[in-house]
């Protein structure tokens, strides 16, 4: 819901700042937040876990953003059983048409990759930058990103719990003291 609220007051040209203060007066709690990132980048942090649902509306978010470069760094969706590909392939489909770089983490993500890389992608122009990491690559897509990320970008951020991709967010933030 929080994420529906910053959605529309973003639509509605709230002030950020405004948005998150209201909702984390005492029993609202957010697990998304919007922090600064490397090199003048904003992230999109929501990293907490991951379903389609989930992932569809932070790239809702995202897209609503609309800045001058999106970026989605897409993880794993653990736990979907038989549903697993056709429900990373919806994502990948939204993903390559909301963002104009798409990197993914995980040995399931590169199905939301294979995905983004046929999409008419963002102002369709054809299909988004795409790039992937395995499991085991976790710092080179965390040098990866500080090499990328650069001011105007929105960068969202966003996995299953068990890959611990909050860490990858805080790598980010302690390359440059960000508060």
């Amino acid at each position: 819901l929080a994420l529906a609220a910053i959605a529309v007051g973003h639509a509605l040209g709230m002030d950020l700042a405004d948005m998150l203060q209201g909702l984390a007066e005492p029993g609202v709690q957010v697990r998304l937040l919007i922090v600064p990132g490397p090199n003048g980048s904003q992230m999109i942090d929501d990293t907490y876990n991951a379903s389609t649902p989930s992932v569809m509306s932070a790239l809702g978010l995202l897209d609503a953003m609309n800045p001058t470069r999106a970026i989605a760094v897409l993880g794993d969706m653990r736990e979907l059983g038989e549903v697993s590909e056709r429900e990373h392939v919806t994502v990948g489909r939204r993903a390559g048409e909301v963002a104009d770089l798409v990197v993914t983490y995980g040995e399931m993500a590169r199905t939301i990759a294979q995905e983004a890389a046929t999409t008419d992608g963002r102002f369709d122009v054809g299909p988004p930058a795409v790039t992937s990491f395995r499991l085991e690559q976790r710092e080179e897509l965390i040098d990866y990103l500080l090499r990328e990320l650069r001011a105007g970008d929105v960068v969202l951020l966003k996995g299953s719990r068990g890959l611990r991709m909050e860490e990858i967010v805080e790598r980010l933030r302690d390359s440059q003291d960000l508060p």
